[in-house]
């Protein structure tokens, strides 16, 4: 197996319904679908490069919105980075198990779920202290 994408067959996440027993915060609901849109089309991006050999620029385009996406949560996040990459982590996996359309084993759904999800937090991280870094080069 050379990628998650084409081994659990993901499908373009929508909006995730909530439980109406135990409704999550508005920022769980909004970080889970931007973390799950993010790795979906990173993956997408990655898959399409093995398969031809070059990064289609639809693929690079709508990576990086959804990876911006990711950072600007990241970026206006209150709790310190630690807690915002657990809650992205948690809220993006919940979201991208909805999706997952093989008939693979959960463990081995989530290790490619997290795959992606890391990848994709990995990315955001670097982003993210740059952005820090141009921003207080403002301030002074």
């Amino acid at each position: 197996m050379s990628n998650g994408h084409t081994a659990l067959r993901v499908l373009a996440p929508e909006p995730a319904p909530v439980a109406a027993d135990k409704p999550a915060p508005e920022i769980d609901i909004r970080l889970g679908e931007a973390v799950a849109l993010g790795a979906f089309f990173i993956s997408t991006a990655a898959d399409g490069y093995r398969q031809t050999g070059v990064l289609a620029a639809s693929d690079q385009a709508a990576s990086a919105d959804r990876i911006a996406a990711v950072a600007l949560l990241q970026l206006d996040h209150e709790f310190g980075d630690e807690d915002f990459r657990k809650s992205a982590r948690e809220s993006g996996r919940q979201v991208l198990r909805q999706y997952v359309t093989s008939g693979c084993p959960p463990q081995r759904a989530d290790a490619v779920i997290d795959l992606w999800i890391d990848e994709l937090l990995g990315i955001v991280g670097r982003l993210v202290r740059e952005e820090r870094i141009i921003r207080a080069a403002w301030v002074n």
